[in-house]
């Protein structure tokens, strides 16, 4: 959504004091040098700035279309801006979107198919007999998630494809609503989950992954907690829970966990649901609904837990855990905030050597796995399957598939 994509541009100068109202948009930290340049002042040291700018977040557009016509992002009818190899010629509502290669693109000679047809198919098994006619190309990730019986078919194993992505799926945890304002039940959630087991039937053609709150290149022991067996502990901590709550087991409420079938794995929630109640003793409703509605929900704080697949854009950890810096911002969909917690943040965000920011970037996480505002399920990885003639395309570690170099080989 808009309010969550802001978060992007909380890097650059008085950008995110701008979208609370607290300045005017002339004092935000970008200058027009000329029609080509743009000079970009930044709120503090980002050191993964570049890797933003690759985000389609910073994708331009160009003035004058935006005083042409305010309503320019809902096409409405008319020819949609596009930025890329490719451009947007005819878009069919719930049945197909054309593109064609885009002339003015910069490196329009690199580019060697002519156009892409994107067909809505809602069934997977439809989805899986037009892959197997060779009527369509590219099947799963990210443009459609791939069905379990695709995923656990023996004889289509060998043509499974993998990519490890900068993305983790998170249990949002609503900290102002009871009883995830208590931390103990928080951690009991976070440790009742076999996340092994979760990988083994999810993530069958992936290779294993330990699970973090998020995708670094840092190595540290700060999430060896979620590693094995830790139902026994979970108990405990459960036990602590409603000692501190005052309440018994006979009189724990049922807790909802909502999710997008879309977005989400079913079988994931499905598989969290069974381990929460078969460990913990508690009764878990699943509530599934359109991914707008759910983020929407969320945002507005009308929700208890959220099953999310939250991308990073960009290699460095600090994107994920800046999310929890400010129970102001929308993108906080928590509710938890720590002042030590910000002044941690705010440090690593300020620190310019690089091994003291990574020192402090490890306790962060050490904070989170205390605190526990977010529970980690397991690391992003896309599932997907294309034609073997189809070469130079794959899925990014932005979850994004890119045909600029694609091609057809005869094999």
């Amino acid at each position: 959504t808009a309010q969550l994509g802001a978060y992007h541009f909380n890097c650059i100068k008085n950008a995110a004091q701008c979208l609370d109202g607290q300045v005017p948009i002339h004092k935000v930290g970008i200058v027009a040098r000329d029609d080509l340049t743009l000079v970009v002042h930044l709120e503090h040291p980002t050191p993964y700035f570049l890797e933003l700018l690759a985000c389609s977040t910073y994708a331009p557009i160009p003035h004058k279309k935006v005083l042409e016509d305010e309503e320019w992002a809902f096409c409405n009818g008319k020819p949609l801006i596009s930025n890329g190899p490719f451009v947007l010629k005819r878009w069919q509502k719930g049945i197909r979107l054309k593109l064609e290669k885009n002339p003015s693109y910069w490196r329009a000679e690199e580019v060697t198919i002519s156009g892409i047809f994107l067909h809505v198919v809602q069934e997977n098994s439809l989805r899986h007999y037009l892959f197997e006619q060779g009527q369509i190309d590219w099947m799963g990730d990210p443009l459609s998630p791939l069905s379990d019986d695709v995923i656990e078919a023996r004889c289509i194993q060998k043509d499974l494809m993998s990519s490890e992505i900068y993305g983790v799926n998170w249990l949002f945890l609503n900290t102002k609503k009871f009883p995830f304002q208590n931390k103990n039940f928080r951690k009991a959630l976070a440790l009742a989950i076999d996340r092994e087991g979760i990988q083994q039937q999810l993530l069958q053609a992936a290779a294993q992954k330990e699970c973090r709150f998020a995708l670094s290149p840092f190595c540290d022991e700060a999430c060896h907690d979620f590693v094995g067996d830790q139902r026994a502990r979970a108990q405990l901590l459960f036990n602590s829970a409603l000692s501190e709550m005052g309440i018994d087991r006979s009189s724990f409420p049922e807790i909802k966990l909502s999710y997008s079938p879309l977005g989400i794995h079913p079988k994931l929630v499905h598989l969290i649901q069974n381990q929460w109640e078969e460990t913990l003793g508690i009764k878990v409703i699943l509530d599934p609904m359109v991914k707008p509605l759910l983020l929407n929900q969320m945002v507005q704080g009308d929700y208890q837990i959220g099953c999310l697949f939250w991308v990073s854009p960009i290699a460095d950890p600090i994107y994920m855990f800046g999310i929890f810096r400010s129970a102001h911002d929308q993108v906080n969909l928590s509710r938890w905030v720590n002042e030590d917690y910000q002044k941690l943040i705010i440090r690593s965000e300020y620190e310019q050597n690089p091994e003291k920011r990574k020192k402090l970037l490890i306790e962060v996480e050490k904070f989170l796995m205390e605190e526990m505002p977010v529970i980690p399920v397991c690391l992003g990885t896309a599932l997907y399957m294309k034609d073997k003639k189809l070469e130079n395309a794959s899925v990014s570690p932005l979850m994004e598939v890119d045909f600029k170099y694609a091609t057809f080989v005869d094999k």
